[in-house]
């Protein structure tokens, strides 16, 4: 049982991770649809390039764990 309820929140992460990554695509699209940046705009640009690498980083471990679990 515990398996199934660690699949099913492994399941629900993923669908917020997808979601997040389509929100800073989405968000990074219309920063270079604009030909200036401020300050503002680019420290966001960055913030955004960072939690893109968190979010990598995460989906790597998920996948290393899922790993180890299959592998017993």
């Amino acid at each position: 049982m515990m398996e199934f309820m660690d699949l099913v929140d492994v399941s629900q992460r993923l669908v917020g991770l997808r979601q997040e990554i389509r929100d800073l695509q989405d968000m990074n699209s219309h920063y270079q649809d604009r030909g200036s940046h401020s300050h503002t705009d680019n420290s966001a640009q960055e913030q955004r390039r960072l939690r893109l690498v968190q979010i990598k980083d995460e989906l790597a471990d998920m996948k290393r764990r899922q790993a180890r679990h299959w592998k017993g």
